[in-house]
């Protein structure tokens, strides 16, 4: 059976071939999700991820946290006149300190939550930047075994630098370690519209060990790295 596999990625376009182990790293990087259609020679029509992530292999990440519901603005009260007029006081008093222990509690709940649904947007695109350069990690492995060298940018089959810029990447550099020309890496240099803090470049080194395995160096803080690379 063939193993190339076609997915439609955030914006609904289809992409691919790629392997499934390619498969797996998009969905540890958060380039898929639950949603996402996939496709395999074989079969009828596109699944879900999730319909199907069992049956193929591929470990699905658990959901992100929700936002919590916002809370709705205190409307004015219309307190009815009773004729015991301190029993009409007390309930109104207790009304608004539950109103107050409410609103604070929504506050604790939304100060907890943003944050971690930001660095879970953050660590989603990281993911699709390492998700769009697994067809060049492919090509400079297969250049390496076939050709015992290290392709660069321009060759045949790797754009130049500025051809990989997308929403999430700026340019993407192929060649060799500044001190090691003869270790093949790719640099991913992410676009700020990734959201990382401002005033640094963030870039994402990649290399051939001499098992001929990716690592990788970075200057992203870990807690929005996907998981394989932490």
């Amino acid at each position: 059976m063939s193993n190339a596999w076609y997915y439609t990625d955030i914006h609904g376009r289809q992409q691919g071939p790629i392997t499934l182990e390619a498969l797996q790293s998009a969905v540890e990087g958060g380039l898929l999700a639950h949603a996402n259609l996939i496709w395999h020679e074989g079969w009828p029509e596109w699944r879900k991820l999730a319909d199907v992530a069992q049956e193929i292999g591929v470990r699905l990440p658990a959901a992100p946290p929700a936002l919590p519901p916002r809370a709705a603005p205190a409307g004015p009260r219309v307190v009815v006149a009773e004729r015991d007029g301190s029993r009409s006081a007390v309930i109104v008093v207790v009304l608004v300190v539950v109103g107050v222990v409410f609103l604070g509690f929504v506050g604790i709940l939304m100060a907890i939550a943003i944050p971690a649904y930001q660095d879970y947007t953050v660590r989603a695109k990281i993911g699709q930047a390492l998700a769009e350069v697994t067809a060049v990690r492919l090509q400079v492995s297969e250049t390496l075994i076939n050709e015992d060298r290290c392709p660069l940018n321009g060759e045949e089959g790797i754009k130049d630098e500025r051809g990989y810029a997308s929403e999430v990447i700026d340019k993407v550099v192929v060649g060799t370690l500044a001190n090691d020309a003869s270790t093949c890496a790719i640099e991913i240099s992410l676009s700020n519209k990734v959201g990382l803090p401002s005033g640094e470049d963030h870039r994402i080194l990649m290399y051939l060990d001499s098992d001929q395995r990716w690592q990788h160096e970075t200057n992203v803080p870990k807690r929005y790295l996907p998981a394989s690379m932490r």
